[in-house]
Formats: C-alpha cells, sequence, structure tokens
C-alpha cells in the first residue's frame, strides 16, 4: 500500500512545483534577482518551449546582466520580428560595438514595420547616441504625428539643438 501512496506524493509534489515555478519567477521579479530569473525562466521554457513571452523575457535577462553569448542563443527562439531586431541591434551596439551594424538593424525594421514603436524610438535613441540628429528629428516626426508623448518632442528638441535649431527646439520643449 505504501508504494501507491509514494507515487502519488510524488505526482503532488510535480504538480505543486509546476504551479511554484510561476511563483518563483515573480518572486525573483519582486525580488529585482536577474540571475535567479534566469535560472527559473531556463526550466520554464524548458517545460514550455512555445512561450514566446517567457523566451523574450530570459532574452532580456541575459541582456541585462551582459551575456551577450546566450542572449543570442535564447534569441533564435524567438518568434517576434521587432522584438528579434531590438535584441539583436542592442547586442551588436553593446558586445561588439558596431555601431553602423546595429543602425541598419534598426533601420530596416522600421522601413519594413513602420507601426513597430518600439523600434523606431530604439532607432531614434541609438542615431542620437551616434550623433546623427538629423536622422533622428526623420525618424521622430511620424512617431509625433502618431503619438501624443512628451518624451518624444524633448528628445527632438534637443536633437534641434544639436543641428543648431533653436527656433524648432523651442517650439518643441
Amino acid at each position: 500500500m505504501r508504494a501507491p501512496l509514494a507515487i502519488i506524493a510524488f505526482l503532488l509534489s510535480l504538480a505543486v512545483a509546476r504551479g511554484d515555478l510561476a511563483e518563483q519567477i515573480a518572486q525573483a521579479a519582486a525580488d529585482s534577482d536577474p540571475h535567479a530569473q534566469i535560472e527559473l525562466l531556463r526550466r520554464w521554457t524548458d517545460a514550455h518551449p512555445g512561450d514566446q513571452k517567457a523566451l523574450q523575457n530570459l532574452v532580456t535577462l541575459w541582456l541585462a546582466v551582459a551575456d551577450y553569448e546566450r542572449a543570442s542563443e535564447s534569441l533564435r527562439a524567438v518568434s517576434d520580428a521587432g522584438f528579434s531586431a531590438r535584441a539583436q541591434a542592442e547586442i551588436l551596439w553593446r558586445r561588439d560595438k558596431s555601431v553602423e551594424a546595429s543602425l541598419d538593424i534598426l533601420r530596416q525594421r522600421v522601413t519594413s514595420a513602420p507601426g513597430d514603436r518600439s523600434s523606431a524610438i530604439l532607432l531614434a535613441d541609438y542615431l542620437r547616441q551616434a550623433g546623427l540628429p538629423a536622422e533622428q528629428v526623420k525618424v521622430l516626426e511620424p512617431l509625433i504625428a502618431k503619438y501624443a508623448d512628451p518624451d518624444l518632442l524633448l528628445d527632438r528638441a534637443q536633437a534641434w539643438l544639436a543641428l543648431e535649431d533653436p527656433r524648432q527646439a523651442l517650439a518643441d520643449f
């Protein structure tokens, strides 16, 4: 009689562990413990390989801890083209210091998917960091026209100042 009870207890512990894994991931996030989150998300994605949100979170965490090789490996399983472009651009920017390659990836993404706000914002930020304010203004203009976002206006105002156009900068400020 003990064997069936032991098997039932074992199966129950597995069921509880599966439920606990999601709770543990949430707790690690609340504790701001990226290494624990990574380990728990790796377990989660092993059990749920099609969970795109978990895969994206895992890539984001690898990037946060500057493990670009593992970020690249995990990125292969992500199907979201916008997320993939942004992550690949970040890897090239941060790891390889390849500014032009990073900008090219984002330019292609914004051209192929003009509605991808996150990629356009990242492109505008990278253009600012690369010292290309004229192109930054061009990227920001359709965003500002579509979204009422004061931060985008401030970004464009800074770009206008870099282009030595205080009149336009003042209008945006």
